[in-house]
């Protein structure tokens, strides 16, 4: 019962803008809600953290909304609940379009050269000229080995979003060099 009675003491502090008051709170709950976030964020300490760090930020910035005689512990529970359900609902729409996007990509076909060799050829040693070695790379896995975004990544590690970047890098440097001879 004590500890309710802190509480409310604390928030009245806190409303008032005392920055003692919510270091206390921040001192007296952060582990807890750390922990309790852990489990929630798919045992991602960051995450956690970074779930500690949004909650307290909230409080403070509605301090003055705060009501002393509700539980603050309560109150805090479940802006890490909320938290870590935006988080988890974010993650999921950001893999359902990397998914969604390399499901597109393993689906487009190759540009077809129609026999034109000698275009082929040009293509062929502007992309030996790429000086960049990981975007020369990617772009000779992507259009000489027909290599999709996805097999790219497994075979180099590298994220979606960098094979990406090398590819249009390689795009822009090839449209350059091939504009240039013709």
């Amino acid at each position: 019962m004590q500890d309710v009675r802190d509480d409310i003491l604390l928030v009245k502090d806190l409303i008032k803008g005392h920055e003692s008051a919510f270091n206390e709170l921040f001192h007296k709950y952060s582990r807890w809600i750390f922990l309790t976030a852990i489990s929630r964020c798919n045992g991602s300490a960051q995450e956690a953290q970074d779930v500690v760090q949004e909650v307290f930020f909230k409080l403070w910035k509605m301090r003055d909304s705060l009501k002393p005689e509700l539980s603050v512990k309560y109150l805090l529970f479940t802006m890490m609940s909320n938290a870590c359900k935006d988080r988890h609902e974010k993650r999921q729409t950001s893999l359902k379009l990397n998914i969604k996007y390399l499901e597109k990509e393993e689906q487009t076909s190759l540009p077809d050269n129609n026999g034109n060799n000698e275009l082929a050829e040009k293509i062929h040693k502007a992309i030996d000229q790429i000086t960049a070695p990981k975007t020369r790379q990617v772009i000779k896995m992507y259009y000489m080995d027909g290599l999709s975004y996805k097999e790219i990544i497994r075979i180099t590690g590298m994220k979606l979003q960098t094979v990406r970047n090398y590819v249009s890098e390689g795009l822009a440097i090839l449209r350059k060099s091939v504009k240039n001879q013709y």
